[in-house]
């Protein structure tokens, strides 16, 4: 058993609700993962608001501002392509008409191009991304928070 299991016994938990954007058709195994890793290393229950799938007609629009507008945060899980889908782009645009703040998470040893518009960068260690659960609005709001 891990230290952090071990700390964690006993205790409840915060929780966070999540909205994860990322390029659907490459990196969709990033979200089980990060979801994954989530349940041994985040401070907090995470609650993944996430649809299943991308359409990008109203309905999907609707439902996406919907999850969004009881989400903390929204969390883009950049890829090498991820800076170029039009669905982040468009959950993006849907988190700026809803108020909920965005940060974009980059894989350690990766400098993978950033989502224009898409809030302030976290490194994908989960200090770093325990921080900025702890208060995502300020973190978003600053410009550079990488490396902290």
């Amino acid at each position: 058993m891990t230290k952090q299991v071990r700390r964690n016994q006993g205790k409840s938990k915060a929780s966070r609700s999540v909205f994860l954007s990322f390029e659907f058709e490459k990196d969709s195994g990033r979200r089980g993962a990060f979801i994954g890793q989530g349940k041994r290393h985040c401070e907090f229950v995470l609650k993944d608001k996430s649809l299943p799938a991308a359409k990008h007609d109203d309905k999907w629009r609707r439902a996406v501002k919907e999850k969004m507008s009881v989400s903390d945060v929204v969390i883009v899980l950049l890829g090498s392509d991820t800076h170029n889908a039009p669905g982040v782009k468009d959950e993006l645009s849907l988190a700026g008409e809803v108020g909920c703040p965005v940060v974009q998470l980059m894989p350690q040893g990766q400098n993978y191009g950033l989502v224009a518009k898409g809030g302030a960068v976290c490194d994908y260690r989960w200090r770093d991304i325990n921080q900025m659960l702890r208060e995502p609005r300020k973190f978003a709001a600053a410009p550079v928070n990488r490396g902290k």
